[in-house]
């Protein structure tokens, strides 16, 4: 009975004696503010060290800047960055939370401190990341890809910019457009993949895979299309032969006046066959040289002239001998030159300028004004003369014109000065057959068949007054000796001379 007794009391001891020293033990570590010896995490001991020492080491451990991802597209890189640029990023907090609750467990009761004293604890560390859709999705795009994105070109008719520069068929070109959102599900994957299965990882490289790709295949009927092409380009062939002449243009010249036959009036003349050669239809060209003539013409056409005296003289078409008369015919054939030249042409048109002993019929023009200040007046009714030179009165005097009384008038009408010389004997048959007469001037200017103005010493000073009726000459116009050399020094060939009667 006395040895149960003792045996009770010394476990009784023993017990107290277990219990005060675990409890004292308990109170120690639980003091401590760090993870216990034997305390690991993939074998690693954290023991000594405190939940804010692990939570800053692991987390630098996690730091997604660290971690590159590369996509690849045909084998060149296409899109890189840092798993942070991807939208991965430590959740610190996360972490921190680890290893606090894991230190409180660890401590929370003896029998866990105990156990982990005598047998150590392997903590099961998850690493913990927070994700950033929208960064991820901005930074996950096809757009952001190195290569440019294309569509899918189908077959088609297009102007190639080349040397000829005419249509041909093009395209049947594959795209490389991709759908961003399979892009990012498949990335997004592949990452989560990579992170469930090691963890955070140093490197990844991921090729774009074909799915992700929106692009069809090319259509188009190519026999089709060919045919059109070659339509096509026939038409603009025709074309261009008919451009080519936007590079001609007549400037006809009237002096200061112009006028432009350019593309805009003549592009209408033009017709191309299919072997692209280029007519110019004749009876528009013929029309446009008539309406020329209609309005430039001022030869062999009545003639309304305001005289000096003030008095309007008619001239007959018949008697209008000077001015302008575009030769229809060979102003029509060097029209059809210069529009085939391809050049910008100016000149005046072809015009009738002499006749057939080479006599001018004109001297200058300009615009439908082809006397342009500068013409002899003869009145026969007054017996007089001006000269004017570039509107400028160089000259007047009295005259005696042709004898009436034996039907030796002088001519009316708007002649050109043939020539002029200086000396000549004058020949010709007296009136009614009574002889002839030879007849020495110093100045000669013949206008019309044998009729000139010229110098009449032999008339002494009478000039003027009637004397033309019995006492005229044989038509021409006689003048005192100063005003025929005045006139002579002064008067250019072609010159205009207007002889006419007061109505």
């Amino acid at each position: 009975m006395k040895k149960k007794i003792l045996i009770i009391l010394f476990l009784i001891l023993l017990c107290a004696a277990l219990g005060a020293g675990g409890y004292f033990l308990f109170e120690h570590y639980a003091a401590q503010e760090t993870f216990i010896s034997r305390t690991t995490i993939d074998g690693e001991d954290i023991g000594g060290r405190t939940p804010d020492e692990l939570t800053e080491e692991y987390a630098s451990r996690l730091d997604t800047r660290k971690t590159k991802i590369t996509l690849t597209e045909d084998g060149k890189e296409a899109l890189s960055g840092t798993l942070a640029e991807f939208g991965w990023t430590c959740d610190e907090t996360a972490v921190k939370a680890f290893f606090v609750r894991s230190y409180y467990e660890e401590k929370s009761n003896i029998f866990r401190l105990l156990k982990s004293l005598i047998f150590g604890t392997e903590l099961q560390f998850k690493e913990a990341y927070s994700f950033d859709e929208k960064a991820f999705e901005q930074f996950v795009k096809s757009g952001s890809f190195s290569t440019p994105r294309e569509e899918t070109v189908d077959w088609h008719i297009e102007m190639v910019p080349d040397e000829n520069g005419e249509y041909d068929v093009v395209g049947g070109t594959h795209g490389n457009m991709i759908d961003d959102g399979a892009l990012r599900e498949f990335v997004k994957g592949e990452i989560e993949e990579a992170l469930d299965g090691e963890g955070l990882f140093e490197e990844l490289t991921l090729a774009v895979p074909e799915e992700v790709y929106t692009s069809v295949d090319p259509v188009g009927d190519i026999p089709a299309l060919e045919a059109e092409r070659d339509e096509k380009n026939h038409e603009l062939r025709k074309q261009r032969a008919i451009d080519a002449f936007k590079a001609s243009s007549i400037t006809y010249l009237f002096g200061n006046e112009k006028q432009v036959l350019d593309f805009d009036t003549f592009g209408s003349w033009l017709t191309v066959n299919d072997a692209y050669e280029v007519y110019i239809d004749d009876d528009s060209a013929e029309n446009y040289v008539i309406a020329l003539k209609q309005k430039y013409d001022t030869q062999y056409l009545t003639r309304r002239f305001k005289s000096t005296p003030g008095v309007t003289i008619v001239f007959p078409e018949g008697e209008n001998e000077y001015g302008y008369r575009i030769n229809q015919a060979e102003e029509l054939k060097q029209l059809f030159a210069d529009l085939r030249s391809f050049k910008a042409v100016e000149r005046e048109p072809i015009y009738y300028s002499t006749n057939e002993y080479g006599n001018p019929y004109y001297l200058a023009r300009n615009g439908v004004d082809d006397l342009c200040g500068t013409y002899v007046e003869v009145n026969l009714t007054r017996q007089h003369m001006w000269f004017y030179k570039n509107g400028s009165l160089i000259l007047e005097s009295d005259i005696v014109s042709g004898r009436v009384s034996s039907n030796k008038e002088t001519q009316t009408g708007v002649f050109p000065l043939a020539f002029k010389q200086q000396g000549r004997t004058l020949t010709g048959d007296e009136a009614g057959g009574s002889g002839s007469y030879s007849t020495w001037v110093d100045y000669w200017m013949p206008f019309y068949e044998g009729q000139g103005l010229h110098d009449a010493p032999w008339r002494g000073g009478s000039f003027g007054g009637d004397i033309y009726v019995t006492g005229g000459s044989h038509g021409c116009v006689n003048l005192p000796t100063s005003a025929a050399r005045k006139l002579y020094e002064n008067i250019d060939v072609g010159t205009a001379i207007l002889i006419y009667k007061e109505p």
